[in-house]
Formats: C-alpha cells, sequence, structure tokens
C-alpha cells in the first residue's frame, strides 16, 4: 500500500486496486477478471461460486447454509416408511415396495458415499485447513475493500464459513457411517433371533436335536458346497432346506459375498466357503440338544457370525485364536445359545471356551501363547460337553 500511515490504513496498494476493480466490473468472476494477484489466489484457493450472483445475497445464503448444518434433522412420514422398508429388505431398493422405492434408491446413493467415506477423511481435513491457513499467513496485510457497498463483505468471512462447512462435513460423513454401521449389526442380531426361532421348531419336530443333514463326516467338515458327508455348512442348510429359514435369513450384511437368492429345490448346501455368513457347531463327536446346557450351567453356544480362523486357515494363513468375526470389521460378533437367546460378545472366549477351536487345540494354546502359524485342518472334533467348536 502507498501513502502516508494513516492512508496506509484504508487503501490498498496500486496493483491490487486495479485487480479489485477489474473484480467488481467483471461481475466478480476472478477467471475473467485476474490473473496473478493476491486477490485472485485467494478467490481460486476458495473456489468462491460468486457468478452473478449480488454478494449480499450470497453471503446471506452461506451464513444460512453454515446455519444449517447445526439444524436437528427430521425425515418426513414417506421418507422415514422408506427407511423403515429399506431396512427391513435388507439395504435392497429393488425388493422396496414401488410407492417407496425412488426414495429407497436415494437411500442406495447416500448408503454408498457413506461408505466411501474412509478414515483417510480426516487427514484431508487437516491438509485442507493446513492449506488454507497458509495463504492467508501470506498475505501480511488485511485487504479490506474501500467503504462502499461490497465493504460488509470481507473475503476472510469466506474463509471462516469455508472452514465451518468443512468441519461440519467431518462430522457428518463419520455418524453417518456410524449409523449405517449400527443398523447392518441391528439386521445381524435380528437374523440370530430367526435363526433361534426356526431351530427351537426344527427341534420340536425332531426329538430336540439341531439341524442336521448328516452324522457322519469323510474326513473333513471343511469342504462347502461338496457333500454333506464333507461339509458342516450343510447342516445348517437343512433350516434352509425344510423352509424352517429363508435363504437370506442366514446372510449377513457384513458378508458382501453372502448368498441372498433363494435356494434352489435340489439345493443342500451353499456353493463355496465366502458365502457362508454364520458359523455353526460341528455335530461330529459331541452336539448339544436344544436347550441343553454347558458343564458351566448355562445353554450351549451353537451358532456365531463366521469364523475368522477357518477363513484364514482356508486361506494358508496364520490364524490369530482371538480375532473377531469378520463380518462386523471389529472385534465383535453374534451369537446363539440353546435357549435361543442372541448376544453381541467382544471376546471369542466365553466361560474359558473358545468357540473358534477345538478343545485339543485351546489347551495346546495355553502353553504356547506367543506361537503364530496354527491350522485348522477339518478333521477336528468337539471332544465332550461344554466344547463350543463352530464352523462353515
Amino acid at each position: 500500500m502507498d501513502g502516508s500511515p494513516e492512508d496506509q490504513q484504508f487503501r490498498l496498494n496500486p496493483e491490487d486496486e486495479r485487480a479489485v476493480d477489474a473484480l467488481l466490473e467483471h461481475g466478480l468472476n476472478p477467471d475473467d477478471a485476474l490473473t496473478d494477484s493476491p486477490v485472485a489466489r485467494l478467490l481460486t484457493l476458495l473456489a468462491t461460486p460468486l457468478g452473478d450472483e449480488q454478494p449480499d445475497v450470497l453471503a446471506d445464503l452461506t451464513v444460512l447454509r453454515a446455519r444449517q448444518l447445526s439444524a436437528e434433522p427430521e425425515l418426513t412420514r414417506r421418507d422415514a416408511d422408506a427407511l423403515d422398508a429399506w431396512v427391513m429388505h435388507g439395504y435392497d431398493s429393488s425388493k422396496v415396495p414401488a410407492a417407496l422405492r425412488d426414495r429407497a434408491q436415494r437411500l442406495d446413493k447416500l448408503a454408498a458415499s457413506a461408505t466411501a467415506a474412509d478414515a483417510g477423511s480426516s487427514d484431508l481435513i487437516e491438509r485442507t485447513l493446513a492449506h488454507v491457513q497458509s495463504h492467508i499467513d501470506a498475505e501480511e496485510e488485511r485487504l479490506e475493500v474501500r467503504p462502499s457497498a461490497w465493504s460488509r463483505f470481507r473475503l476472510a468471512d469466506i474463509v471462516s464459513v469455508a472452514a465451518a462447512l468443512l468441519i461440519g462435513v467431518s462430522i457428518v460423513w463419520p455418524a453417518a457411517s456410524a449409523v449405517r454401521s449400527q443398523q447392518s449389526r441391528i439386521a445381524c442380531a435380528s437374523n440370530m433371533q430367526a435363526a433361534g426361532a426356526a431351530m427351537g421348531l426344527y427341534a420340536t419336530a425332531n426329538h430336540e436335536s439341531l439341524p442336521m443333514a448328516t452324522a457322519s463326516f469323510g474326513g473333513t467338515w471343511l469342504d462347502v458346497g461338496t457333500t454333506p458327508e464333507r461339509s458342516n455348512s450343510a447342516n445348517l442348510f437343512t433350516l434352509v432346506r425344510t423352509g424352517h429359514v429363508p435363504m437370506e435369513g442366514l446372510a449377513c450384511n457384513g458378508n458382501p459375498t453372502a448368498a441372498t437368492d433363494p435356494a434352489t429345490p435340489d439345493q443342500r448346501d451353499w456353493h463355496n466357503l465366502p458365502e457362508v455368513s454364520y458359523s455353526y457347531q460341528i455335530v461330529a463327536g459331541w452336539r448339544p440338544a436344544w436347550r441343553e446346557r454347558t458343564d458351566s450351567g448355562k445353554p450351549a453356544i451353537v451358532l456365531a457370525d463366521r469364523s475368522p480362523v477357518v477363513r484364514r486357515a482356508v486361506e494358508g494363513k496364520p490364524i490369530d485364536p482371538y480375532a473377531g468375526s469378520p463380518n462386523h470389521g471389529d472385534a465383535r460378533h453374534h451369537v446363539l445359545r440353546t435357549d435361543g437367546t442372541a448376544e453381541y460378545l467382544n471376546s471369542p472366549v466365553v466361560d474359558g471356551d473358545n468357540i473358534w477351536l477345538p478343545r485339543v487345540i485351546e489347551l495346546i494354546l495355553k502353553d504356547i501363547e506367543t506361537r503364530e502359524g496354527l491350522t485348522i485342518r477339518g478333521s477336528e472334533r468337539p471332544v465332550g460337553p461344554g466344547d463350543v467348536f463352530l464352523g462353515p
């Protein structure tokens, strides 16, 4: 800025004055008016969509949008009905009644956007704010327009509103992701309850026994999709085959490869291991009856979110006997007991028994806690009452 010390408080230097005049002449469009000046660089940084709008009106709209971020959202009645129908039909808008399908399709898009927002968003926010601050720090002098109709709207105000909007988005995305995760867990718990009811009906008609396709195994229980003699999952599939539960009722939303299409009339098992969402008590060896209790006096666990141990063993990878199910991406998992109750646990060790392992490996594990590379071959058996051992 030029002139006396008093003038320096109110005037821009000649270059910036010409830049601002050009900006005003071109309808506040920095792309048409400016080339390489502090004003042009700052407006480019902020990507301010001025165009032909009046700045007073734009300022009011920007502040109004910022305030709306703090307003408590409320769904219309039809949107609420669409959300309920969307969740009830497994987050698939194609299954929602036609009257609500267009609104459910919008929920599909929102859910896809929430999934795309990953853990890197916080780093992006920090880098963006740091980038904005670096440009502000580079301008040692405050840029103020001479008293006029434009003087009430400063570029510093734009920076503040942009920062507020950015912070607001950083809060909204994680919240939306958390809601979606919570809905997935609720749907999975509902599946567990439905499976428990189906097992109770099956047991009533079959002398209190658990669903079973065959009582013997041909050396392994890991070969999903082959024959019932070589696949433990075929025993759980009995509930689908006998019509006690639909295929999608045994498909967890946390398993992206879960089979949800109706079973064919002659189908006796899932086609492959990735399609299986839940691990079922190995029926070779000790198998509890429905409503049976373990040595601890509690109902036995007979079903859980898919085992991480079996999955990694089949892939030839070292196993972690204390890992949580991959269905929900954390260290927790749902389980179903022989009294029909479902729980959400944070450890596979229940009453001293690891539900992912047979007793023989549990005993070895106590002596070699730090050893890696334990494997499951498919020939292991539960050794007796209280040895909960779940598999595909």
